[in-house]
């Protein structure tokens, strides 16, 4: 399987893509013969894309003061970079990934913005015709090339005109697959009048974040933070739905509506859970998932560890006159609470990593501190509080028990949430290393490189037959079967084949239940997604779908499953017999399956018809 070549001619249509960050810096190189080299992998893993950060470089640098060097796009992006390897080396790569199968999807940055200087007129109006042609030439010529099959426009409402610059940009890359970097979370959603396939799938992230978000922590969450703070109502965007401002869970019937939307308007959008700016990746939310359903236990923890920092510094708020003075912390109240939160979704965390953290979260909250002018004391205090925090065992004892007391849910909502964003409509995009856990925290943390000569052996073990060794096997068993379920199954988790671009986006076209018995027709528009909602008394802890004649299902909010006793019976009623699991090869009968049993190996399931092979 990991040697199988392809016709170059035929490229599958999106199915799944692969985010890599690319650097041909001092220190790091990943550059283009060196990703070039994962094309084995990438093709075994499922995906039918690679998906590249920016590959081309300004064409100008301007000298700022004392000569530090600041990038100022005077007329765009007009070759590729040097750094990563040069065009001769990106055509290598763009081959040797076409002959494994693989597309490449490409970053493109329409109006880059220097770090000191606001965007030239060039840059913000990159939707002129004439402007249009000087920075994307060279991008056009890759696509013309054959080397390029799709662009992720990175912040289109930076441009002056977005809707005309997409419409030049369709017009000159006909049937290319075109995305853009965009929220869309809440009310605000792409005008269905853009020609493009949808956004990067922060809509998504934010659905499938708050689908395991247990609503009845919200309230004591906010009363334990306004109570650490001091202060008003913080945002639990953190703990909640991901980048929904506003929105801490996400009701299943609300996650379904979102599906059902997406089929009819936007089928090959992408989804998301981790890239390079999501705060906290998709693992340490999994488990900041579970404060939500465990508030009391967490409250009792964060109160005696801040108590234990300020005994044992006593009471002095570190010598610094800080905010959090008396508390033993120098830090304002929120910074604080943020750092414990961060130190148990991410642990075990480095002094430099929860440092770095906690500086680039107080430069953006910007009241203590900036990028463009820090307070250099504050930070000091920053990195003591960490230093201080991280040196006292026993302390860190008592943290790493609690973690080890969030495991057991976490790992079902890591699996749960990758399954139903791997099968879910849309592409699903797999950010550099997320196949495995991903525990980092915002870049530089998350900008780190990515071991995939180890993940390739993993992999490679899951292939031979051997079982899971733990929840990084795992999540990488749940990640390469649904791929490949995906590839492999384009008729049912494609566009489907009577869609019409013309009739998406109708007001009319909300989403309305189905009939919920048997798989959907193949290709229906109206049933290319349907629920299949549980019976029994946890039915509430199970979501499941079909896509085609596949069956996702996954539990969620696993903490009140274990008060309520397990499944105690709970059902799906498939509407015929004879299934199988992709992920675990269990055979089971039904019609009506107990998730005790099918969920009995693993807290997700993925069932097709037991005649078929994978």
């Amino acid at each position: 399987m990991w040697s199988k070549v392809h016709d170059a001619s035929e490229l599958p249509a999106p199915a799944g893509s692969y985010r890599l960050r690319l650097c041909g810096t001092a220190d790091e190189r990943f550059g283009f013969a060196e990703a070039a080299a994962f094309a084995p992998y990438l093709m075994a893993l499922g995906v039918s894309h690679v998906h590249l950060s920016p590959v081309l470089q300004p064409a100008a640098v301007a000298r700022g003061p004392a000569s530090a060097a600041v990038t100022v796009p005077v007329d765009g992006h007009v070759r590729l970079s040097e750094e990563l390897g040069g065009l001769e080396a990106f055509r290598a790569m763009a081959a040797r990934f076409r002959a494994h199968g693989l597309g490449v999807l490409v970053d493109v940055l329409p109006a880059p913005v220097s770090t000191s200087t606001p965007p030239s007129g060039v840059a913000a109006r990159a939707d002129d015709p004439e402007i249009f042609e000087r920075p994307h030439g060279p991008l056009l010529g890759l696509v013309s090339e054959g080397l390029v099959d799709g662009l992720r426009i990175d912040d289109p409402d930076g441009l002056s005109d977005p809707r005309g610059y997409l419409e030049r940009l369709a017009e000159r890359l006909p049937g290319k697959w075109i995305l853009l970097e965009k929220a869309a979370a809440g009310e605000e959603r792409v005008p269905g009048d853009w020609p493009c396939a949808g956004t990067s799938g922060y809509d998504s992230l934010a659905m499938v974040n708050g689908l395991f978000v247990d609503r009845e922590g919200e309230k004591p969450l906010a009363d334990l933070r306004m109570s650490f703070t001091g202060g008003g109502a913080a945002s639990l965007d953190d703990i909640g739905a991901g980048h929904a401002p506003g929105r801490f869970t996400v009701a299943p019937d609300a996650f379904h509506a979102h599906c059902a939307r997406l089929v009819r308007d936007w089928p090959s959008t992408m989804t998301a859970l981790s890239d390079h700016d999501t705060e906290h990746q998709e693992d340490v939310r999994a488990r900041f998932a579970v404060l939500a359903e465990m508030p009391g236990p967490w409250a009792d923890a964060v109160t005696r560890w801040q108590a234990r920092c300020a005994v044992a510094d006593g009471g002095t708020g570190g010598g610094t006159g800080g905010a959090g003075a008396g508390t033993g912390s120098p830090l304002e109240p929120d910074l604080d609470y943020l750092m414990w939160q961060t130190l148990v979704g991410a642990w075990p965390l480095t002094f430099d990593r929860l440092t770095a953290f906690l500086v680039r979260a107080a430069r953006a909250a910007g009241t203590r501190t900036t990028a463009a002018v820090p307070d250099r004391a504050y930070e000091a205090g920053i990195a003591a509080r960490a230093r201080q925090v991280l040196d006292d065992r026993a302390l860190m004892a008592d943290v790493g028990a609690f973690v080890d007391l969030l495991e057991p849910y976490a790992r079902i909502n890591t699996l749960g949430q990758k399954i139903v964003q791997l099968t879910m409509p849309g592409v699903p995009d797999v950010y550099q290393g997320c196949e495995l856990t991903g525990f980092a925290v915002a870049g530089p943390d998350n900008l780190r490189p990515v071991d995939h000569a180890w993940r390739r052996d993993r992999l490679l073990r899951l292939d031979s037959g051997r079982p899971p060794r733990g929840l990084d096997d795992e999540k990488l068993l749940v990640t390469s079967r649904a791929l490949r379920q995906r590839r492999e199954h384009p008729d049912w988790y494609g566009p489907p084949v009577e869609w019409d671009p013309a009739a998406a986006h109708s007001p009319a076209a909300e989403y309305e239940p189905v009939p919920d018995h048997g798989p959907p027709l193949v290709n229906d528009p109206a049933t290319a997604y349907r629920p299949l909602p549980a019976a029994g008394p946890a039915a509430e802890h199970a979501v499941a779908f079909w896509r085609g004649n596949a069956l996702t299902v996954a539990t969620r909010l696993p903490v009140g499953l274990e008060r309520l006793g397990g499944w105690k019976g709970t059902t799906l009623d498939l509407g015929y017999q004879g299934w199988r699991d992709v992920l675990t090869g269990a055979l089971l009968w039904g019609p009506v399956l107990d998730l005790g049993d099918v969920l009995e190996r693993l807290p997700v399931a993925l069932l097709v018809p037991k005649e078929m092979r994978s």
